[in-house]
């Protein structure tokens, strides 16, 4: 039987069981679970004055050889020897009631939420450390030459402030050739990926980096393909290798670390901790966190004047914490100005006499407003969400967000209050470091290059108790670091395994639905690579049967081909200098067209990227468009804005206005001018005023949401109308349209000043009834002599149309919504050929990645 967890967890035996880590990795496209085996023994030594915790080191297969630097002395500053070690504990705590004591070693939850590898739960034994660690530091004998030695740097995760810092100090200042030096391009994927080969980091490329935020190399998340990654390491002679990444790149890390080991590749793997939310374990703090908690304070200093401006206002800023509530916490204490702080470690209720509400109401009582800071990670098992939760590329359930759904539930109880929502996420996490996170990036970069010339392999270097020291990268790991919310009292949900982790094991059905999307993800990687074979053949074909033709040709021939071919090149140009000062006029004085999108929290995801695929299909026609409209993106954030990035993110250099706020704010001196365009309206448009600004709903919600847009502008106190539908074409069933629709209908007005065309051209046939002439002409010419004769070749088509003076002919065509339009046959053509330029521009806009 389990011995009785002690009373006093300083009177604790210390752990000797074997303890497991499980890690995921990526393995030939199988999901395999590694578990890494350790024993606390094999962490310890006996120096004979205190026990120090043991880090592993290949000195065994290198030759050891004197620094470089002795002649010096390292500059003056001296070298550290082995035997130098830095004390874990400053602070020997007389009772576990002592302040503090809850995080002593930050390793006391920690056998409640292990697991052995054949998933039975440890027995409920405390783990204590060593007195000790390794100090970080120069050694005066190292294991690599520096002239000999190759390096590869590798970041991976999330970005945060300090990734170029520590690349550039890992790259320099040791004395190793440039071209020695290797970044790995987009995380580990950089290993495998041939698209994205790794680069040399000279002195020049890197020696002004560190002024820049995010990272020069490029980071990716996912599990790693660890054999692919050792064999490369082997066939490129890479000596040292460096992992900048937070919990689940340092477990990256050390999985590489033991391939090596068991490969036999002298390799020395080496980590440097990153994680915005301070949650690694024993660690003081890492890297980019000073900073995140600096910048936090603009967004809750204009929660602050927002909340305070307004009648019972209220503002709501979330903050990055998955797990740990640190820099929550610390932003809400450093300004001071934070009514309520909600994050992961404690959990919460909204309704009853304890509850968020009834705490509000009495802040709001009292202040006449409240601001509130809540992490990303808090009260995730309150959100209720439809169907099961999705995972990332990693495997972790994707966090629920926490934010809108507290401004909805704090609209819906405080119906009087002016709710105002931040997230500064982006913001925070892409900007350079504050003076003091640069200097601690170098610090943890240099110990780490001392780290691997000193023959260390699977460590981290890390500030712990004010000192600099390695650590083996399983102890620091094991679980995400909590904040000590609660100073008194009992500890936070002792021995709740999924309070202590943060989050629930996946279940099987997403364990599956995780192994089916990498399957895909697999499958769609293998369909491009042949894609790109195809296309190359192709390629290498027609310039085969282009220098066949060239060579059969006279010299008058290829004279007059060269001089045909420089003439089209000119109208191009000519077409695309056209078109570009078309837009600049129509954002000048353009007919406003505002695409509304504060719905996303109405949106399913699949609803979201039809909504994306929409947007850049608006932002096509209205480029491609005789006359174009100044085309406006209000309450592009939150959701709607994640999506876009990862389905079109060069929309950010759309010729377009596209603003985070309201439209009701960004045209706040135009109010009289607002017209908002929805079906139930029963004022209808008979042409469009160019002095009225019209806004189109931007929602994709197959008609579940009635009268919303009619009920926002009636709340609002703005203008309505609909389009004159019902006069021109008979709808089969309702009068409500997809947003590209309605965006069309409008652009083909603005061109051809004829409602009856503009609907022709752009409603599809599905949506129209059986009995509508267009519709009706379009079936009766499909069974006909003159319907065969629409299916003859283009050319033949268009002969015959302009013998019959440009009539339409009633071709079909492709439309936006999916179904078939009743165009003319050049309208046709062309309409096929906006939509196929449409997803094509989107993919090749700059920074676009476009999804259909």
């Amino acid at each position: 039987m389990a011995e009785e967890p002690p009373s006093d967890p300083f009177d604790a035996p210390s752990l000797d069981t074997e303890r497991s880590l499980l890690i995921e990795v990526h393995d030939g496209g199988q999901n395999t679970h590694t578990h890494m085996k350790f024993r606390m023994e094999s962490m310890l030594e006996e120096p004979g004055d205190g026990s120090i915790i043991h880090c592993p080191t290949l000195r065994d297969e290198l030759t050891a050889r004197p620094s470089p630097f002795i002649k010096n002395n390292y500059f003056g500053g001296g070298f550290v020897s082995d035997q130098d070690r830095v004390c874990l504990q400053s602070i020997k705590f007389a009772t576990e009631r002592s302040a503090g004591s809850r995080s002593h070693n930050n390793l006391l939850g920690l056998p409640h939420a292990a697991q052995h590898a054949d998933g039975g739960v440890l027995e409920p034994h405390f783990l204590h450390l060593p007195d000790h660690a390794v100090r970080s530091g120069p050694r005066d004998t190292i294991y690599h030459s520096p002239k000999e030695t190759n390096i590869a740097i590798c970041t991976v995760g999330g970005i945060c402030p300090g990734l170029n810092d520590v690349v550039r100090s890992l790259a320099l200042d040791y004395g190793v050739p440039e071209s020695n030096v290797l970044g790995i391009r987009f995380g580990f994927r950089g290993f495998y990926d041939r698209t994205h080969k790794p680069v040399p980091l000279t002195r020049r490329m890197v020696e002004e980096i560190h002024l820049e935020g995010g990272t020069i190399l490029g980071t990716s998340r996912g599990l790693p393909s660890v054999p692919e990654i050792v064999k490369r390491l082997d066939l490129w002679k890479i000596d040292i290798l460096f992992v900048v990444g937070g919990r689940g790149g340092n477990a990256a890390a050390q999985a590489i670390h033991r391939e090596c080991r068991a490969r036999q590749v002298p390799c020395c793997v080496v980590a440097v901790p990153k994680s915005i939310d301070n949650d690694l374990l024993l660690i003081d703090k890492t890297f980019g966190f000073e900073t995140a908690v600096e910048e936090a304070q603009k967004a809750i200093l204009a929660a602050k004047v927002e909340a305070s401006s307004a009648y019972r206002g209220i503002g709501i800023v979330k903050l990055m914490g998955r797990q740990s509530g640190f820099i929550t916490v610390q932003a809400s204490l450093a300004a001071g100005i934070v009514d309520v702080v909600l994050i992961p470690e404690v959990k919460f209720k909204l309704e009853g006499e304890n509850g968020l509400m009834a705490y509000m109401e009495t802040i709001m009582d009292k202040k006449g407003h409240c601001v509130l800071c809540v992490a990303e990670g808090a009260g995730q098992d309150m959100i209720e969400i439809n169907g099961e939760q999705g995972v990332d590329e990693t495997g972790r359930p994707i966090l629920k967000d926490v934010g809108h759904w507290l401004k909805r539930k704090l609209k819906a109880h405080f119906e009087d209050a002016d709710i105002k929502y931040i997230e500064p996420t982006t913001m925070i996490r892409s900007i350079p470091t504050t003076a003091g996170d640069r200097v601690y990036c170098k610090m943890l970069a240099h110990g780490a290059v001392h780290a691997a010339f000193a023959g260390y392999s699977g460590v981290t270097v890390g500030l712990v108790n004010t000192h600099y020291c390695y650590l083996p990268i399983p102890l620091i790991i094991q679980a995400p670091r909590k904040a000590d919310a609660a100073a008194s009292g009992e500890q936070l949900a002792a021995g709740d395994t999924e309070t202590i982790t943060g989050a629930a094991p996946l279940s099987k059905n997403q364990q599956k639905k995780l192994k089916r999307q990498q399957a895909y993800e697999e499958k769609k990687i293998r369909r491009r690579e042949l894609e790109r074979q195809k296309k190359h053949a192709e390629q290498e074909k027609r310039r085969a049967e282009g220098r066949q033709r060239m060579d059969s040709m006279t010299e008058e021939e290829r004279e007059k081909w060269r001089s045909e071919r420089n003439a089209r090149g000119v109208e191009r140009k000519q077409e695309k200098q056209d078109s570009r000062a078309r837009m600049e006029q129509a954002l000048a004085v353009g007919q406003k067209i505002v695409v509304d999108l504060d719905f996303a929290d109405l949106m399913t995801d699949s609803e979201l990227k039809s909504m994306c695929s929409q947007l850049a299909y608006c932002w096509h026609i209205n480029c491609a468009a005789r006359h174009p409209a100044h085309l406006v993106m209000t309450s592009m954030e939150g959701k709607m804005k994640d999506f876009m990035k990862k389905q079109a993110a060069g929309y950010v250099n759309w010729k377009a206005t596209i603003t985070d706020k309201p439209y009701i704010e960004h045209f706040a001196a135009s109010k009289d001018k607002l017209v908002y365009l929805t079906a139930d309206s029963s004022n209808e448009l008979q042409e469009l005023d160019s002095e009225a600004i019209y806004i189109v709903g931007g929602i994709v919600d197959r008609n579940r949401h009635k009268l919303l847009c009619y009920n926002k502008a009636e709340e609002q106190g703005i203008a309505h109308a609909r389009l004159p539908i019902g006069d021109y074409i008979k709808l089969a069933s309702s009068q409500v349209m997809t947003t590209n629709h309605v965006v069309d209908i409008m652009l083909r007005w603005l061109e051809l000043r004829d409602w009856q065309a503009a609907f022709e051209a752009v409603i599809p046939i599905r949506k129209r009834k059986a009995g509508d002439g267009a519709a009706a002409s379009e079936e009766q010419e499909g069974a006909s002599p003159q319907g065969q004769q629409e299916r003859q070749p283009p050319a033949a088509k268009q002969q015959k149309q302009e013998q019959e003076g440009g009539a339409d002919a009633g071709a079909t065509a492709q439309g936006s919504g999916g179904g078939a339009v009743a165009v003319a046959p050049e309208q046709a053509s062309a309409q096929v050929a906006v939509k196929e330029e449409a997803v094509k521009d989107a993919q090749q806009a700059p920074g676009c990645s476009f999804v259909v």
